[in-house]
């Protein structure tokens, strides 16, 4: 195995995160903004995809594939969080893989720390298709006979249907939006990183 990657030994439980994001400088100095761009760091596939919603479709994103343990991903760390001040067009992002594995195993992201430079396709809208039926229901009154069916749910999907739950937006979120992948780079070092920078460059 490279020694400037890491291969994930186990899967720890998941559990609900909000995305922490971390800053160049940790104290703002006198006299200087404190605003800075900031690298949120996902452990939630709701906040992740909420984060992809948000992304324009011809905008690069680059996705740091990383855990707390790996030795490479803690050396990649400082030089990662510098990426945004040479490229300020484009989106950085890091992904917790002990805390996401089901993105790193869609991605097929196997070794860490791991650098896709996406860029993000809205998909057309499949959940709102009922057997193939999308739109025939749009403006039909529901016959008579037929309306104390309503009633139990079964055919409620098109009267006042309530907000889905947690897990089923979640869903719908992830249908929706899709991780197109135009280059990777795996492992770090300075030629990683050369090589890191010369794709955003091209891809940019």
């Amino acid at each position: 195995m490279s020694p400037s990657a890491s291969s994930p030994t186990k899967m720890l439980g998941k559990q609900k995160h909000q995305p922490s994001t971390t800053r160049k400088n940790c104290c703002p100095c006198p006299g200087k903004s404190s605003e800075k761009e900031l690298i949120p760091n996902f452990k939630s596939t709701e906040e992740f995809y909420r984060y992809l919603e948000k992304s324009k479709p011809t905008q690069l994103m680059v996705i740091n594939f990383t855990t707390e343990w790996c030795g490479p991903c803690k050396k990649a760390k400082d030089p990662f969080e510098k990426l945004p001040d040479d490229y300020g067009d484009v989106k950085f992002a890091k992904v917790d893989v002990d805390a996401l594995m089901n993105i790193a195993e869609e991605l097929d992201v196997t070794m860490m720390p791991t650098f896709l430079l996406v860029k993000v396709k809205k998909l057309e809208k499949e959940h709102v298709k009922k057997d193939g039926m999308q739109g025939e229901h749009k403006g039909k009154t529901e016959p008579p006979e037929k309306e104390h069916v309503t009633k139990d749910g079964v055919q409620g999907d098109h009267k006042e249907k309530k907000e889905p739950p947690e897990k089923e937006r979640v869903k719908i979120l992830i249908k929706s939006y899709k991780m197109v992948e135009l280059a990777r780079v795996v492992g770090w070092n300075k030629e990683t990183e050369e090589k890191l920078r010369k794709k955003i460059g091209t891809h940019r």
